[in-house]
């Protein structure tokens, strides 16, 4: 569990250390030459998104993957809790469109 939070942690940075970098190096081309910005824009705003975006999914993912719990009912061991749980399954995919009925 602490390799999760670890990786989350060193995503965030690598996420944030090179945005706020590059952020800087353009906003000062954006101020010292006013004639290239336009293939400032365009040489620099495909990669940066594309990065973000990748990053981004990353980050998410690993976030899942810290908040999903998995439970495990017992049919023979615990009848009645197993039961309710089907039903309010099948009420919720019922309710959702989720079934072939």
């Amino acid at each position: 569990r602490w390799f999760d939070y670890a990786a989350s942690a060193g995503l965030v940075m690598a996420l944030v250390v090179p945005s706020v970098t590059i952020g800087a190096v353009v906003i000062d081309e954006w101020q010292t030459s006013p004639s290239q910005r336009g293939w400032l824009i365009l040489g620099f705003g495909f990669y940066i998104v594309a990065a973000l975006r990748a990053l981004w999914q990353l980050l998410v993912r690993t976030f899942e993957r810290i908040l999903y719990l998995r439970v495990e009912v017992r049919r023979y061991v615990a009848p009645t809790l197993f039961e309710a749980i089907t039903d309010t399954l099948a009420a919720e995919a019922e309710r959702t469109g989720a079934t072939c009925s």
